[in-house]
C-alpha cells in the first residue's frame, strides 16, 4: 500500500501553477455567487478569457489577473528575501 503524500496549503508553496489558480479564481467567482459572464463584465475583460484562465489553458496577462483579483477582493503578496530591503528604501524615499 502506498501512502500519498500531503497537499501543501497555498501559503507555503512557492509558485503556483496555471491550473491552481485557475481553481482559487474559479472557488472566488463562484462563492462570490458570480457566473464567469458576470465577473468578465465586472473586470473588464472576455467571458472566454475567464473560462480559459479558470480551465488552466492560457497564461495570463499580470492585469487581467489583476482586475480578476480586484473583482473578487483577492490581494497579491509578493514574497522574496529581498522584500523587506526593497520596502526599506521605499520608505527611505518617502
Amino acid at each position: 500500500m502506498t501512502q500519498s503524500s500531503p497537499q501543501s496549503s497555498f501559503a507555503d508553496q512557492t509558485s503556483l501553477t496555471l491550473e491552481e489558480l485557475g481553481r482559487v479564481i474559479q472557488f472566488h467567482r463562484s462563492k462570490s455567487g458570480l457566473t464567469q459572464v458576470q465577473l468578465a463584465r465586472l473586470a473588464g475583460i472576455g467571458k472566454t478569457a475567464v473560462f480559459d484562465i479558470e480551465n488552466g489553458k492560457k497564461s495570463p496577462r499580470i492585469d487581467t489577473i489583476l482586475k480578476i483579483f480586484s473583482v473578487l477582493n483577492v490581494k497579491l503578496l509578493m514574497a522574496s528575501p529581498l522584500m523587506a530591503l526593497y520596502e526599506k528604501e521605499l520608505d527611505a524615499q518617502s
